[in-house]
């Protein structure tokens, strides 16, 4: 629907385009994977697209979830992920936003999992207002406390190319 509504009103043309770029491999650690299976019966991982119900920040800048919630959540660049059930495909598909290319599952592990990792998001370019860099970096999150690992390499990606776009809309 949006993209309908986006090309009828701006006249938007796009496609996606392969290109060889930087894709990284989410792939178990050294020492083998740090967290734990979600049980059978484990509540299925909350999705909040905003601040998580009855958060807040803590001392350390890191969200605070209340006793019983969970989800993804960031307070400027301090991230904090904590969800049960998650699958490596989901945990791929999210990281991918976060380091800004493709990620992709390549862990074997088939399971769902509990995550509970924070991390300081870089570049800090990003977030103009941001207190100085004290980590942990996501891929310190993932090695510490997950016992995952990310390794880039070059491989084909895609990638959104914009044809056309009007600056001014169409009217109704």
């Amino acid at each position: 629907m949006l993209r309908n509504l986006l090309a009828e009103r701006f006249k938007l043309a796009l496609h996606l385009e392969p290109k060889e770029m930087t894709v990284y491999e989410l792939a178990v650690g050294k020492n083998g994977i740090k967290m734990k299976e979600s049980p059978p019966d484990a509540a299925e991982a909350e999705v909040h697209p905003g601040r998580v119900p009855g958060s807040k920040t803590g001392p350390d800048r890191f969200p605070v979830f209340p006793e019983g919630k969970n989800g993804l959540m960031g307070v400027g660049n301090h991230i904090l992920w904590k969800s049960p059930n998650v699958t490596m495909a989901d945990m791929a598909n999210v990281l991918s936003f976060f380091a800004a290319s493709e990620v992709r599952d390549r862990t074997g592990l088939k399971g769902k999992y509990e995550i509970n990792m924070r991390w300081q998001q870089q570049p800090i370019e990003y977030f103009p207002n941001s207190p100085p860099f004290d980590g942990p970096t996501l891929e310190e999150a993932l090695r510490d406390r997950l016992g995952l690992r990310l390794e880039s390499k070059k491989g084909m990606g895609s990638v959104l190319v914009i044809d056309h776009v009007e600056k001014v809309p169409v009217e109704n």
